[in-house]
């Protein structure tokens, strides 16, 4: 038997941006987020592998930027290797700027604790094959010769890089390095290792680099990125929301039908078939194709360096709000997830524009509320067509019929939303920043990222396992445990379900929505993906739906409905189905959008209705993880409680507003 060993700790050291985490990922398996900009990293990250009966635990630094650190996850980064807890370093860097990360590799090696205990440092160059686009010549051995430490030379984007790198490990570990006689000009060292075989010229990146920098220019590319982005999430989800739908309600007879031969009582195959299982089948039909095609956008977007460049260009705009740019990358990161977005907030210098990106957060739409979003805008063109919409109340956009019109016209839409939220964040950071937040802004410093064209392949397929799986998860969880409270809600308690509702329904009609819809934002709060299969299931409770199936539909022609996008509203008109018992199996004919027009209208659902429901989805109370994590990044629960009134106030104001203005223009 083998003696056990103990634990060898290594530490990923390095500058920001320069492939610390990708080589990480790849020594530990496992799957922490990164991207094509600084600052990524904020907290210390641990994992392990194995080798030759030997366990290597590995610890992720953030960035270090400077060499007298004023950040807090900087300062944890410089106390961790001065603790001596460490008993091996990786040094990672940038081939194609290895100056500057020499600097910072010679305040390493003078470390007390490095050069007492002679760590051993290993310097892994990574980007080589950037640097030989580039032009850029290395002498490695010369390098290590100088340095006397080993040097490798590896691209993180391939696994043969990580094979060496674990040998070298291996060989190095129980040695001891020597560091007191070492000593070395960083520009010297550089000038006689780095050769340049012929001037880079790409006239691609180049181009894009100039178009992506100029002002004017930089903020049309992006304004027609995100409308081509906002484009491709609309039709692309539409397309494969139908066949999903078709085959997850195939299974639902099979279900049924299994729950019924076992001798199942009517209530559990009520509460299982007709409201779980229906409702999972909704979240999996609207979030699964639009999550995976969202990711993927954006993964591809932030690991070509858009959105550092992006702050570069809303730098005025957070200037005069006395706040810093670098909150554009917070920002930006909310709409993955505000949860996150409130960690990375860590990248901000001062404790108060830390605050503002905490409290401000919740104002950008995370990937949970693009499936609502998609839906109300899609119910927007539709209810313009709709005839039981009164007249008057329906017509926002009158004469766009043809499929590509209401293709381009949503995309308009959700683009518009997208920046009437980035609007909306730099509005409430100087209403914060003149009120219970006031100061001055600290200077932005951000170095541009390299523009790089990200692999497909390795795109999709990581944003497809790190973000839209655990993503779905989540919803299934917190869809499972919310339509089931709801109905255990509305079935065994029901004089508490009445008066809760009776409590909302004054300020859902002074916002243009009801209580049904509060109750369901309320009961949305673990997710906020739920809001739909809930209020669904709300209104069905307690309306009467022989229209549906009794009466006839009006003779409306919706060909260019079926054309355009319909795919995800007959996933929804199918949600009708929602019931217990025989009135579900009527409904479950149910193939025309316009009967879920009937429904909402017969529901007092107006064009009104709908354009306050989007707000109100843009700006309400965080979600429970954003909760937690506000609550842990603050430490504070005032701060928490405002993060949730000071959104939730907002939104409740806006939609008040744009009640109140539809109500003098349409009466």
């Amino acid at each position: 038997m083998d003696e056990k060993r103990p634990i060898v700790t290594i530490a990923i050291a390095g500058s920001p941006n320069t492939g610390k985490t990708t080589i990480f990922n790849g020594l530990t398996g496992m799957r922490q987020h990164t991207g094509n900009w600084h600052g990524k990293t904020t907290d210390l990250t641990y994992g392990s592998f194995s080798m030759n009966h030997q366990t290597y635990q590995l610890t992720d630094l953030p960035g270090l930027l400077s060499t007298t650190p004023f950040l807090e996850h900087e300062k944890a980064a410089w106390d961790y290797l001065n603790s001596g807890n460490a008993q091996m370093i990786i040094m990672v860097c940038d081939a194609t700027c290895l100056e500057r990360d020499l600097h910072l590799l010679r305040k390493i090696l003078f470390l007390d604790r490095i050069r007492d205990l002679g760590t051993p440092v290993i310097l892994c160059v990574n980007f080589r094959d950037e640097a030989e686009k580039k032009g850029i010549e290395i002498d490695f051995q010369l390098l290590q010769d100088v340095l006397q430490i080993p040097v490798l030379s590896c691209c993180a984007f391939h696994g043969e890089s990580f094979n060496q790198i674990r040998q070298t490990i291996y060989e190095t570990y129980h040695q001891r390095f020597f560091y007191d006689c070492l000593d070395y000009c960083p520009i010297q060292l550089a000038q006689e290792t780095i050769g340049c075989t012929y001037r880079h010229c790409n006239p691609k990146t180049d181009l894009a680099e100039r178009v992506m920098m100029e002002p004017a220019a930089g903020i049309l590319f992006t304004f027609f990125l995100l409308l081509g982005l906002s484009w491709l999430a609309l039709t692309g989800a539409f397309s494969f929301s139908s066949l999903l739908w078709k085959l997850l309600f195939v299974l639902e007879s099979p279900f049924a039908a299994a729950m019924n031969w076992i001798g199942s009582p009517p209530w559990l195959i009520s509460i299982l078939v007709y409201h779980i299982y229906r409702s999972l089948a909704l979240i999996f039909s609207l979030m699964l194709p639009c999550m995976t095609l969202f990711f993927f956008l954006f993964d591809f977007a932030e690991d070509a360096g858009c959105l550092p460049r992006i702050a570069f260009h809303l730098d005025s705009s957070f200037q005069k709000c006395r706040t810093c740019s670098k909150q554009c990358l917070s920002m930006a990161i909310g709409f993955c997830c505000n949860a996150a977005a409130v960690t990375q907030s860590r990248i901000l210098n001062s404790s108060r524009e830390r605050k503002i990106a905490v409290l401000t957060s919740s104002f950008v739409p995370c990937s949970r509320k693009l499936p609502t979003l998609l839906l109300m805008i899609s119910l927007i063109f539709m209810a313009g067509a709709s005839p039981a919409l009164p007249p008057g109340k329906r017509e926002i956009f009158p004469g766009i019929s043809s499929p590509i019109q209401v293709s381009l016209f949503s995309a308009l839409l959700l683009c518009f939303i997208i920046c009437f939220c980035i609007t909306s964040v730099i509005t409430g950071s100087w209403i914060l920043s003149h009120t219970l937040l006031p100061g001055n802004s600290c200077p932005f410093v951000l170095e541009l990222p390299p523009c790089r064209c990200p692999g497909i392949r390795r795109t999709l397929k990581r944003s497809f396992q790190d973000q839209t799986i655990p993503a779905m998860r989540r919803a299934v969880i917190a869809t499972t445990a919310s339509v089931g409270f709801t109905w255990l809600l509305i079935y065994e308690f029901p004089g508490i379900f009445d008066c809760i509702l009776h409590l909302l329904e004054p300020l859902g009609r002074c916002m243009g929505l009801d209580g049904m819809i509060l109750f369901a934002f309320l009961l949305s709060i673990p997710a906020n993906e739920t809001i739909i299969p809930i209020m669904i299931t709300l209104y069905l409770h307690t309306s009467n739906l022989s229209f549906l199936h009794n009466s006839p539909l009006p003779a409306v022609d919706f060909s260019f409905l079926t054309k355009a996008a319909p795919s995800i509203l007959q996933s929804v008109s199918r949600v009708a189905a929602l019931l217990p018992g025989d009135v579900s199996c009527t409904l479950q004919t149910i193939e025309n959008p316009s009967a879920l027009f009937s429904f909402l209208a017969s529901q007092g659902w107006t064009c009104t209705t709908i354009l306050s429901m989007i707000v109100f989805c843009l700006f309400h109370w965080p979600c429970a993880s954003t909760i937690r994590n506000i609550k842990k990044e603050t430490g504070s629960w005032k701060w928490t409680a405002v993060s949730v009134l000071f959104p939730s106030m907002f939104g409740i104001g806006l939609c008040m507003l744009l009640t109140a203005v539809s109500h003098m223009i349409f009466g």
